[in-house]
């Protein structure tokens, strides 16, 4: 799996750079979960 996967976008503009790095690692993660859920769901059949 690929750590960091995905456009980042700088985080100088915004105020919280800290809570924008934290939204992206959670999106990065619910989107990597996704497609393991979805491979390993699909997989099984």
């Amino acid at each position: 799996m690929a750590e960091g996967s995905g456009r980042r976008m700088p985080v100088s503009a915004s105020p919280m750079p800290r809570l924008g790095d934290l939204f992206v690692r959670i999106r990065g993660g619910l989107i990597s979960g996704v497609m393991v859920a979805s491979y390993l769901h699909y997989g099984s059949q």
